[in-house]
């Protein structure tokens, strides 16, 4: 019971109230789900914080993550250190190049969700 609530209130908080543009918490807001490694590269840390928030929310709320760390998201805190960890993996994994077009060349065409669910199933997050 207190599982299915914590699902209800991480969608409600994660989706609706983003939905409306009130980004004033740090998982609201998060507007790179759809975006390449270019964007992601130039985007605020508060608006990647809050969309790997979003991904692992979505995995959260479709018992996609392991068990080990399904319990671990009690609250919003928890979530928190996860998300920190999923963006600075994705910023590792997009860390720019110095020639501009070298840089365009290689993330150009590189998703930010595919990149995000790959860093998630090597870290072990994911159910195989």
């Amino acid at each position: 019971m207190q599982r299915n609530y914590l699902k209800l209130v991480l969608f409600y908080i994660l989706f609706v109230f983003a939905s409306h543009g009130y980004a004033s918490e740090w998982y609201e807001g998060g507007t790179l789900h759809k975006a390449n490694a270019l964007e992601w590269q130039k985007a605020s840390y508060k608006n990647k914080l809050a969309t790997s928030a979003d991904f692992i929310a979505v995995l959260y709320n479709q018992g996609r993550l392991t068990p080990e760390l399904s319990t671990q998201v009690k609250n919003m805190d928890n979530l928190k250190l996860l998300a920190e960890e999923l963006t600075k993996q994705l910023d590792m994994a997009f860390e720019p190049f110095a020639d501009k077009k070298k840089n365009r060349k290689v993330y150009q065409n590189q998703s930010v969700s595919n990149t995000a669910v790959s860093l998630m199933l090597m870290m072990g997050w994911i159910k195989s």
